[in-house]
C-alpha cells in the first residue's frame, strides 16, 4: 500500500464513523506516521501517540485501584473520555513484552476490530 493509499483508506474509515483499530505495517522511514498526522490535521482530529518503546505497560493500562469491592484500573489522566481522535500506538516491536500485539508490526492505530493495511513497494 503507497503512502496516498493509506491515506485514502484512512479518511474513508474515519468519514464512515468507523471505530476500527488498524494496523500499519512497514519498514522505517516509508511515511507511516507521517500520513497519520496528515490525515488527522486534514480532518481537526487530536492524536494521541504512544511511542510503546519508551512507555512501561502499567502507564497505558494504568494504576490497579478498587472500585465498589471491584477490581480495576484507573484510566490514565492522559487519555480523553470524550470527544473524537486517533490513539496512535508506535514502536510495537520496541514495547515491553506483556504490551506487544504482533512481533512483527511496526505501529497500531484506532481511528474510530480489525483492518490491517500493509505498506510496501516505496
Amino acid at each position: 500500500m503507497t503512502p496516498t493509499q493509506l491515506e485514502q483508506s484512512l479518511n474513508q474509515l474515519i468519514s464512515n464513523g468507523e471505530q476500527t483499530p488498524i494496523m500499519i505495517e512497514g519498514p522505517p522511514g516509508i511515511g507511516k506516521s507521517s500520513v497519520v498526522y496528515q490525515v488527522a490535521d486534514r480532518l481537526g482530529l487530536k492524536v494521541i501517540d504512544l511511542r510503546l518503546g519508551q512507555i512501561p505497560p502499567s502507564d497505558i493500562r494504568g494504576l490497579p485501584m478498587v472500585k465498589d469491592g471491584i477490581s480495576m484500573y484507573a484510566c490514565p489522566e492522559w487519555l480523553p473520555k470524550d470527544g473524537n481522535g486517533i490513539l496512535f500506538l508506535d514502536e510495537l516491536t520496541n514495547a515491553a513484552p506483556p504490551s506487544k500485539a504482533s512481533p512483527s508490526s511496526s505501529c497500531w492505530i484506532a481511528v474510530s476490530a480489525s483492518t490491517s493495511l500493509e505498506m510496501a513497494g516505496l
